[in-house]
């Protein structure tokens, strides 16, 4: 049995997605027998959540991401053998100071020789001189829950009827109301189906609520523990750029995406090239509005269209990243157990 800590942060402020992802992760080295322990901020509602996942966890300050010297600690008193970390307020320098291999869960394509393994889903190919780092590109490594497996052909309706609108887990701008009103101007006999995030303040709520109680086909789901089946029930999607689009790619959902923070922009522009999802671009363009209008109508009127983004999507992401993760990462600590050094990953 290897012991490995994953190093990630949850906050209102950062949102939920590095850690849901990282407990995927875990879930999966946990099949291959892995211990594994959770070094983390201190957030209840992230401690709650490990703590109903059943896995240990360490508390450290934000400070501890610049130098490490708390993961340290924690990593000579569980006697880990692989630190995996998803931060993005990390001090590169501080991985070369550390005993054990390490893995990398990126965002934004860094390169570093400091690092074994670098995961990034959004990016293919490999990096030129990438020294002795292994870069897991691709989406065959996006991270997903066993349910987003094994799903059976989309069958894609000729009518839409229900539309998902899921913003993520957060959304200080209520684009949720926007999307949603704008969408039933070009078709009010459509039902919607929701999503409150766990981190949307309480005004957003209220306002998204005054909008579904005045068009009256709008169904809200707060929190909802069972994505997969709004997804398996939606026609089409309204969402945000996070790791949502990879759920919908797996279930063969086709969506409409805007990148609403920059670290998103790699996922949109790989599944909008990939022809898995309609692009309409940043939260921030202009031409917001006008671009959405396009596309929509295009995509409820066209359902040879729609039927193509679905098969792309379930090509293109088969749900089995964590387990191909896993095991390399797996295979890195039987490596480091064996050695008792820091070795190539190759």
């Amino acid at each position: 049995m290897n012991s490995i800590l994953i190093k990630t942060n949850a906050s209102e402020t950062i949102g939920f997605g590095h850690l849901r992802r990282c407990i995927t992760l875990a879930n999966a080295l946990c099949a291959f027998g892995d211990s594994v322990g959770f070094v983390i901020n201190d957030d209840q509602e992230a401690i709650l959540l490990l703590k109903q996942e059943q896995f240990t966890y360490y508390i450290v300050t934000s400070q501890d991401d610049q130098n490490f010297v708390e993961t340290k600690s924690v990593i000579n008193k569980s006697k880990a053998v692989v630190l995996i970390v998803d931060s993005y307020n990390i001090n590169l320098e501080a991985f070369s100071r550390l005993s054990v291999p390490c893995v990398y869960m990126d965002d934004f394509g860094l390169q570093s020789d400091y690092i074994d393994i670098i995961l990034n889903p959004s990016i293919e190919g490999q990096p030129n001189g990438k020294g002795h780092t292994n870069y897991l590109y691709g989406p065959k490594y996006v991270l997903l829950r066993e349910s987003f497996q094994h799903a059976e052909v989309k069958e894609i309706n000729t009518t839409v009827r229900r539309v998902l609108i899921t913003m993520g887990g957060g959304d200080k701008d209520n684009w949720t109301s926007k999307f949603l009103v704008w969408a039933n101007e070009i078709n009010p006999n459509i039902q919607f189906s929701v999503v409150i995030g766990p981190f949307f303040a309480k005004p957003v709520i209220k306002a998204i609520e005054l909008v579904a109680k005045k068009l009256g086909n709008v169904m809200l789901h707060y929190s909802p523990k069972n994505i997969g089946l709004l997804m398996a029930e939606a026609d089409m999607a309204i969402s945000a750029g996070g790791q949502t689009l990879f759920e919908m790619a797996a279930l063969g959902l086709p969506a409409i995406v805007v990148a609403l923070v920059e670290n998103q922009q790699l996922n949109v522009n790989l599944l909008n090239d990939k022809g898995v999802i309609a692009s309409i671009g940043k939260i921030t363009d202009v031409s917001l509005q006008e671009s959405f209008v396009n596309h929509y109508n295009l995509m409820l009127s066209d359902q040879h269209c729609r039927q193509a983004m679905s098969l792309a999507g379930m090509r293109v992401v088969d749900g089995k990243g964590a387990k191909r993760v896993a095991n390399k990462i797996y295979e890195l600590g039987k490596v480091h157990k064996q050695q008792g050094v820091r070795c190539e990953t190759n």
